[in-house]
């Protein structure tokens, strides 16, 4: 995202936006496009179990490569166990998309605020499609596509666990498999209906040749869309006059540039995105009659906030040092008194391990108001999470002298904890973080146990806490 902005407003009526409103815009599109990752990962995750499964399916039947389809003409039997499979992902990819674009609504807000904003997201679809018809047609085109791969690996005599393999591999590229595009040059020998269109789906425009890509898109999409809807909301709730709308990526786009400025309230409907690969942020405009982000209303809030934090905060018993209290935002620091502070400095670094703790704690609660605990350690070598906040525990490491493979072992490690925060004071550490990250979820996919990585943060250059992948 540019670091030059300039917006141009008619300041009789608005008030400018402040930098931590502009700030605050970027980093709501970056947590976006974070959960977006994420919940990408997961329903490759899906597919990649449904496809093994039916692979598997069809082999125990033995199925006759050139006469084999997947249709209920072929064998009812296999055709039953399938469908299972099918229905099941179907079931857990809508959760994967109901959780993740709901994920933006705040804690505490009213009970059927999510409610609403899900059942928004179910009339989203392709054309005059719903979101679970359109998901249905996306997956019964992935199934054809393994149906495809089958027939072909089945006729090449590729064994069972090496078809797993290669159809998991190529989810996103089928038709480029040789086994595939060796049958095409007598495909009407095959049943498999994309052997016999030699992998062209007919009347197809504006979406992948390939299932799995259309279901991973059409999921991305659908959260991307669902924040920005909620965005608004919350905006309009506030009292917003309008929003600036900015660009968040630099490649051409007409759509997106012809966006970008101030739009009035009532044009609601004109949030981004405005296509797949969009990242325009909105920046909301108050007028200048007194309206803005922190109102009485809030204000009166955040002291009530304050003081319950405080009252926790003197409330913890005699196992607690009570180290840190910000009587401005109500974060706070408590040590239990078993807390074990490492005083192992790595070559080369600035602080020790418990050094970064105390200071990561201290970030915390300045910057995101964090109320954060150190948790007890009983030092016989059973490895637990180092502090708890936000319902979640997490593990606190110092990489400023770790390379890569570091990192990697310290996320495996990590796994004791719902949640790890990186922290590094010098050597930026953030590509080699990420790339070991991509590695990790990767390892961990494969095996069927993403699941067990913990969630990922980092403290960025502004002090706040900043997500990567979030596997809640």
């Amino acid at each position: 995202m540019s670091n030059t902005i300039k917006i141009s407003l008619d300041t009789s009526q608005y008030r400018l936006p402040t930098s931590e409103d502009i700030t605050s815009a970027k980093q709501f599109i970056l947590r976006r496009e974070d959960y977006a990752r994420v919940l990408e990962a997961k329903v490759d995750e899906c597919l990649a179990n449904a496809a093994q499964e039916i692979v598997t399916i069809c082999y125990k039947y033995n199925v006759d490569p050139q006469k084999f389809s997947i249709s209920s003409q072929y064998n009812e039997k296999m055709m039953a166990e399938i469908a299972e499979v099918m229905d099941n992902a179907e079931e857990e990819i809508l959760d994967l998309i109901y959780d993740y674009s709901t994920a933006t609504v705040p804690d505490g807000s009213p009970s059927g605020r999510k409610d609403a904003l899900a059942a928004w997201i179910a009339l989203l679809g392709r054309g005059n499609r719903n979101l679970q018809d359109t998901l249905d047609g996306y997956l019964y085109k992935a199934m054809k596509d393994w149906e495809a791969a089958i027939a072909a690996l089945r006729y090449a005599n590729v064994a069972m666990a090496a078809a797993v393999t290669k159809v998991k591999s190529h989810l996103h590229s089928i038709y480029t498999m040789p086994e595939i595009m060796a049958t095409f040059d007598h495909a009407d020998d095959f049943n498999a209906t994309y052997i016999r269109n030699k992998g062209v789906q007919k009347g197809a425009v504006g979406i992948s040749n390939n299932g799995s890509t259309n279901v991973t898109n059409m999921a991305k999409l659908t959260l991307q869309m669902a924040w920005m809807k909620e965005l608004s909301m919350e905006h309009e709730e506030d009292g917003a006059a309008g929003y600036y709308v900015l660009r968040g990526s630099s490649y051409p786009c007409e759509t997106c540039d012809s966006m970008v400025g101030f739009h009035k309230m009532e044009d609601i409907d004109g949030y981004p995105p405005y296509h797949g690969h969009c990242c325009c942020y909105v920046i909301p405009i108050y007028g200048i009659d007194g309206k803005t982000t922190n109102n009485e209303r809030t204000q009166r809030e955040d002291a009530d906030a304050i003081a319950q934090a405080r009252a926790k905060f003197d409330a913890y018993s005699e196992e607690w040092e009570k180290e840190y209290f910000n009587p401005s935002n109500g974060g706070f620091n408590v040590y239990h008194k078993k807390h074990q502070f490492s005083n192992v400095k790595p070559n080369g670094a600035a602080m020790s391990g418990g050094q970064a703790e105390k200071h990561v704690g201290r970030l915390l609660a300045d910057f995101g108001a964090k109320q954060v605990e150190f948790l007890q350690e009983n030092g016989n070598g059973t490895a637990k999470p180092d502090i708890r906040f936000d319902n979640r525990t997490w593990d606190v490491k110092y990489i400023s002298t770790a390379n890569e493979n570091t990192i990697r072992k310290y996320i495996e490690n990590a796994r004791k904890a719902d949640c790890a925060i990186f922290y590094w004071d010098r050597n930026n550490k953030l590509e080699e973080l990420k790339s070991a990250v991509t590695r990790t979820i990767g390892k961990f996919s494969k095996k069927g146990e993403l699941s067990t990585i913990p969630s990922i943060f980092y403290i960025n250059k502004d002090g706040l806490l900043q997500c990567i992948f979030d596997n809640k």
